[in-house]
């Protein structure tokens, strides 16, 4: 996933959650009542403060409208025609300036959604950022000009198809890689019967689809319920309108948030992203093919073991750093570029090294007091090894294992007392960590010994592990 900035803010990865206060209509026509709505958005915790800019007679027929006999959905309430309140919802051009005057004094950032292409242009010498409505994004003009003008956009989804957004994507991507898609619902009646519409799960297939595209959540629910949901399955970006007072005539007042409710969303959400933490997880070990540590951990743990060649020498690494505290993680944003070696495969010679090296990873890491106590269930798991290499015709590989670490006792015991020293984590902790669940890969063997040997391996696991710990 990639990140942009607008202005002092960045939108991404690793960030918080950027608010976007909708003010849209809500200033009822006066200029004072903006700036006011702008400070209230700013005091309780918005990054931005939005607005709509638009000429109604480009997009509104009042003839049209009125031959329909009836109103619609939330417009059933509107004492003006709908003509003659969307007249009253446009933000006057002379406006723009004191506006975004208004929002870089007191530092919160200035957008706007413009719904025609002489609005694009009107607003670029202002907004940071452009914001495209769900009306608009299966406008092909809009957004390719939109796109032109190289600055960040969020684009709502509300009233397309899948199709669509793929088309739009496409058409904005190709321009820039600066915006965020927005999951949104066009039911705009803020009442809980809303929450049916906004198919929260959308994100995870636009997750999917746009794998390094930003998310976000254009929402017209009451409360935080959808806001908190949308940011666990990980939108960087929210939309709501925003008003001071739930209850003044008005299109979008019964749908906005008030700064009560602004301020309780924006606080669920910070500790949300804190109870979040990190994709990072810590492991036992690291495969040596995606290995990545410091001169002085190694300097400390010592250098991968020279007898083990070939197998577990990245597992034993890991292990002895445990041992002295140092622990291991998975860091799912790394990207790691290897190409395996397939000259042994499945061979006689290979297992001969996995099955050398398992056992003397057992006998130099364990205390002696450790080992004793899972003894009885090694040796079951023993009997396990040896019938799969003779199922696999392996038997020679087994006993030439046995052998060579019968030969090197003298060192095996040496290399034993040296960790033991150096050991300042005990056994206990270690294994308490270790997972309930290890299994045999299916690569390794996919029949039914390979189911058997894996369920006598777990609860031979969580036997061993209560004894122990």
């Amino acid at each position: 996933m990639n990140t942009f900035k607008i202005n002092n803010s960045s939108i991404g990865e690793d960030q918080e959650v950027y608010f976007i206060a909708d003010i849209a209509a809500n200033h009822d026509g006066n200029l004072d009542r903006a700036i006011k709505l702008i400070d209230l958005a700013k005091e309780n915790g918005a990054n931005a403060a939005k607005f709509q800019h638009h000429d109604v007679t480009k997009y509104v027929s009042d003839v049209g409208f009125k031959n329909l006999g009836e109103k619609k959905s939330h417009q059933k309430n509107w004492k003006k025609t709908i003509f003659e309140i969307y007249k009253d919802a446009e933000v006057p051009k002379d406006w723009t300036t004191r506006l975004k005057e208004h929002c870089k004094k007191i530092k919160i950032d200035f957008l706007s959604t413009p719904y025609d292409l002489d609005m694009v242009d009107h607003l670029d010498k202002f907004v940071p950022a452009f914001k495209i409505g769900s009306g608009d994004v299966a406008w092909d003009e809009m957004l390719d000009k939109v796109s032109s003008k190289n600055k960040p956009i969020f684009v709502a989804t509300g009233a397309a198809t899948i199709d669509e957004v793929k088309h739009a994507h496409e058409i904005i991507s190709k321009r820039t890689k600066q915006f965020c898609l927005m999951q949104c619902n066009t039911n705009y009646t803020g009442s809980a019967e809303n929450f049916k519409y906004i198919n929260l799960n959308v994100i995870k297939t636009y997750r999917k689809l746009f794998p390094n595209t930003i998310l976000g959540l254009s929402d017209h629910t009451p409360g935080s319920e959808t806001v908190l949901g949308a940011v666990a399955l990980g939108v960087k970006a929210v939309e709501k309108h925003f008003t001071d007072d739930t209850t003044r005539d008005g299109p979008d007042h019964p749908f906005s948030m008030d700064p009560t409710t602004w301020r309780q969303m924006v606080k669920s959400t910070r500790l949300l992203e804190s109870a979040m933490g990190e994709e990072i997880k810590k492991i036992g070990y690291a495969s040596g093919t995606c290995l990545f540590t410091s001169k002085s951990v190694l300097e400390k743990v010592g250098l991968l073991d020279s007898f083990l060649f070939l197998y577990h020498d990245d597992l034993d690494l890991g292990w002895r750093a445990s041992q002295i505290g140092i622990n291991s993680y998975y860091v799912p944003k790394s990207k790691i570029y290897h190409v395996e070696s397939y000259s042994l495969k499945w061979s006689a010679k290979k297992f001969y090294w996995l099955e050398r090296n398992r056992k003397y990873c057992l006998l130099t890491h364990y205390s002696k007091n450790t080992y004793a106590k899972m003894y009885s269930s090694l040796c079951l798991v023993d009997l396990f090894v040896w019938f799969f290499y003779i199922s696999k015709g392996f038997l020679g590989a087994k006993i030439k294992a046995e052998l060579d670490i019968r030969r090197n006792r003298k060192f095996i015991e040496t290399k034993y007392q040296e960790l033991e020293k150096k050991k300042t984590v005990p056994d206990e902790k270690i294994i308490q960590e270790f997972p309930d669940e290890i299994f045999v890969p299916t690569n390794v063997s996919d029949n039914f010994m390979n189911g058997s040997f894996n369920s006598v391996l777990s609860k031979l696991s969580k036997k061993v592990k209560k004894k122990i710990i």
